[in-house]
Formats: C-alpha cells, sequence, structure tokens
C-alpha cells in the first residue's frame, strides 16, 4: 500500500497492509506500528519502504528506540524476545 502523508503521526491500520511505501512530501512524518502484544514471535510482520526524497521517522512503545528511514530506503521488522519482552527488531540493509 502506498502512504502518501506530509507531515505529523501516521498510524499503522489493517486497511495499509503489511508491506507499505511511505512517501512523505516534506520531512517531519513519523510512521507508527502497532503494539507488538498482537504478533507472534518472528517475522517478518512489516515490510517498509520510504519511497520519498524526505526522512521518515518510525517510532513504537514496542521499539528499543525510534529510527529514521533515509530516503529512498526500506526495512523489514521482525518481533523478537529480548530478555522475556517481545519487540519490534527492524532489519535495515
Amino acid at each position: 500500500t502506498s502512504q502518501p502523508w506530509a507531515t505529523g503521526t501516521l498510524f499503522w491500520s489493517y486497511q495499509m497492509g503489511r508491506c507499505i511505501a511511505l512517501q512523505p512530501s516534506t520531512g517531519g512524518l513519523t510512521f507508527q506500528l502497532p503494539s507488538v502484544s498482537q504478533y507472534p514471535e518472528g517475522g517478518p510482520h512489516f515490510y517498509l519502504i520510504n519511497d520519498s526524497a524526505n526522512t521518515v521517522t518510525i517510532d513504537s512503545v514496542s521499539l528499543a528506540a525510534s529510527f529514521t528511514l533515509a530516503a529512498g530506503k526500506g526495512c523489514i521488522i521482525h518481533a523478537i524476545n529480548d530478555g522475556g519482552t517481545v519487540r519490534w527488531m527492524a532489519l535495515k540493509p
């Protein structure tokens, strides 16, 4: 699913699917993943690509820390068990 969105926070929803092309028209966009509590360990659960010339911040209460997805880059999101706590883990090439 392609998600054009200028700025602010874009919250993931089921209608977006799992493979998401983010297309911010300006900087300042944050893409919010859902809570990992709804997902089994493993994955991949999401495939994200920043299909623009602007950066996107990827965030979630279930990430160890938010991170920036550079223009034209992508990542794959897995659910991992980190010492008994299940978290999102982003794998970026």
